[in-house]
């Protein structure tokens, strides 16, 4: 059972239940609690583009961090870093434009890996990009959520992954 960032399951477990044996936490998300609280992590890693408040940040130097941040916590042991060929397959083959979701690198990371895919929970296939346990609706996101729906919407067509809703 995969789960995306930070993630909750205390107080959803009827809607989400329970188990959890990945975390997929974006590269900017850090797992909060003492106690590690999955067998792993994954961690997707891309580089920064330049902004007019930012300066470029290179993909090794993000993943230097993310390795020294997970060995304070003791998680060192429990982390993967995800290779770059995700963000690129996201790219050139289906042509995302914006930074991709933490959700369709590990959909699609998922879907290359293991022979049966299941996922539940993605609404924005309807146009949504809330999570369940937030409070406060978004107006807006990143991400391409049109695109990512599209993706998983081909994935499904080729037989790669099916939807549990």
């Amino acid at each position: 059972m995969g789960r995306f960032n930070l993630h909750k399951t205390k107080g959803f477990e009827k809607l989400v239940g329970s188990k959890t044996t990945i975390c997929f936490m974006g590269q900017m998300k850090r797992p909060q609690k003492k106690k590690p609280f999955c067998p792993t992590y994954i961690v997707p890693v891309v580089a920064v583009a330049k902004t007019k408040n930012h300066k470029k940040i290179d993909r090794g130097t993000i993943k230097k961090s993310v390795k020294r941040f997970y060995g304070r916590k003791g998680l060192g042991n429990k982390l993967e870093i995800m290779t770059d060929h995700v963000q690129k397959v996201l790219k050139n083959k289906y042509g995302l434009k914006k930074g991709p979701s933490t959700g369709i690198q590990a959909i699609l990371y998922c879907a290359q890996k293991y022979k049966k895919l299941a996922i539940a929970g993605f609404d924005f296939l309807h146009g949504d990009h809330m999570h369940y346990f937030e409070k406060k609706r978004k107006k807006s996101t990143t991400h391409d959520m049109k695109g990512e729906a599209k993706i998983i919407l081909q994935l499904e067509a080729e037989g790669k992954l099916f939807r549990l809703y």
